[in-house]
C-alpha cells in the first residue's frame, strides 16, 4: 500500500512538474532589422510573382496567358472536331459500304 501511495505521489509530482506546453500569449517580437528584412523578402516574392505572369507583354494584356499561335490552334480544333464527327458517323451508320 505504501508503494502505491509513493507511486501515486511521484506520478502527481511528475505531471505537475512538466507544466503546460502551450505557446506564450505574447509571441516574441522581431527586431527592427529582422522585421525589415522579412518585409523585403515578402515584397520581392510578390514582385517576382507579378513579373512571372506579365513577362514581355503589354501592361493592358493583364496576367492571363496570351493567345499564341491562334491559326494553328483553330486548325487543330477543326481537325479534332472532324475526327470526332467521323467517329460518330461510324458508330451510328457503320463503315461505308461501297466498291
Amino acid at each position: 500500500m505504501n508503494r502505491r501511495r509513493l507511486f501515486g505521489w511521484l506520478l502527481v509530482a511528475a505531471l505537475t512538474a512538466t507544466g503546460c506546453r502551450r505557446a506564450p500569449s505574447n509571441p516574441p517580437q522581431l527586431y527592427e532589422k529582422e522585421a525589415a528584412a522579412l518585409a523585403e523578402v515578402i515584397k520581392a516574392k510578390k514582385a517576382a510573382e507579378a513579373q512571372q505572369y506579365v513577362g514581355d507583354r503589354y501592361a493592358w494584356e493583364g496576367t492571363r496567358r496570351p493567345i499564341d499561335r491562334l491559326p494553328e490552334r483553330l486548325t487543330d480544333t477543326h481537325e479534332r472536331i472532324k475526327a470526332e464527327m467521323e467517329l460518330l458517323r461510324l458508330v451510328i451508320h457503320g463503315p461505308k459500304k461501297g466498291k
